[in-house]
């Protein structure tokens, strides 16, 4: 989908060529994109309390660097949410969401858990994953001391981060070893087949078809055919038992014919889901214009999900 500027609100009209520059698809670039958010690590979250944990996987041996986040004096009383930062699997920290993160703590008493992810340029799939479930379990066996109840563990992600919500998800349900109470994605990267209409030949801002592409490559780098729903979860052709989700993307965001698809297979099985779509909007649309009518709504949207799900969706834990 050829993206013409007269399509894009024009609220969100700002910076669209050098947005395509700054993001061009190489390895060099992407390198140099870490080092510079490199510098934002442990980097503090003012108002807050925020530690810094590393959890050692005892299969693989790796050392995941975790943030946690949460208000002062905060109830324990309270869901702990499971974030993932976004970046296409190669860019970023969890320290980029901290906007974000300030949104959800100003809003809703709760305990955020942020793993620093393994990124693709150094170790691609299934070590990002892999990460994210060792995570999971950190979590469930340490919710009391975080301070958050282990029935109400939710998962949240932004495009890559989507993804690991989802996968996450879905390896809890199939390993039965943790359980995730409910889900919220934004705009997540879901199919590595790239072959819907919003994705062919989309060369919009932020995220387009060829950095979707280059993304998914460095991803699946060591991975054979078929290529597991873990990594790409619009390939699970069984969604069945997973928790209820939430989330948005804009309609002129690549994902957005395979975010629409992967909720319609939820609907069509009954799980409950609720997407919100904007118009006239692009792959991380919210970064640009944060002040936008749109902007505004899309996280007015955010936190009432994540209000009701806090009031309303619990999940005990296998052999609790």
């Amino acid at each position: 989908m050829k993206i013409e500027k007269e399509m894009i609100d024009k609220d969100y009209r700002i910076g669209l060529r050098l947005s395509k520059i700054i993001l061009d698809p190489t390895i060099k670039r992407y390198k140099h994109l870490n080092r510079l958010n490199h510098r934002l690590i442990n980097k503090p979250l003012k108002k807050f309390i925020s530690k810094q944990f590393y959890i050692k996987d005892k299969n693989t041996k790796n050392e995941v660097r975790v943030r946690v986040y949460m208000r002062k004096n905060h109830d324990h009383n309270c869901p702990g949410i499971l974030f993932f930062h976004g970046g296409g699997f190669v860019l970023n920290y969890p320290e980029n969401s901290h906007n974000d993160i300030k949104l959800i703590l100003n809003n809703i008493d709760c305990v955020i858990v942020a793993p620093d992810y393994s990124k693709s340029l150094e170790n691609p799939y299934p070590a990002a994953i892999n990460d994210s479930y060792q995570t999971l379990l950190w979590m469930k066996e340490n919710s009391e001391k975080l301070g958050f109840k282990d029935n109400q563990i939710f998962t949240m992600g932004i495009s890559a981060g989507g993804n690991l919500a989802i996968s996450t998800a879905l390896l809890a349900r199939d390993l039965n070893e943790a359980s995730i109470a409910y889900q919220f994605v934004i705009a997540p990267m879901l199919d590595d087949r790239m072959t819907s209409k919003s994705m062919k030949n989309h060369d919009g801002p932020i995220w387009n078809e060829s950095q979707n592409r280059f993304a998914w490559k460095l991803y699946l780098q060591d991975v054979k055919e078929p290529i597991p729903y873990y990594a790409a979860p619009s390939r699970c052709e069984n969604l069945k038992d997973l928790s209820p989700i939430s989330g948005f993307i804009g309609d002129l965001d690549p994902f957005y014919d395979e975010t629409v698809e992967f909720f319609d297979k939820l609907e069509k099985i009954n799980i409950v889901n609720n997407l919100k779509i904007f118009n006239k909007v692009y792959h991380g649309f919210r970064n640009v214009n944060p002040l936008a009518p749109k902007t505004l709504e899309a996280k007015e949207f955010m936190i009432n999900e994540l209000k009701k799900a806090r009031d309303i969706y619990y999940k005990e834990q296998p052999n609790s």
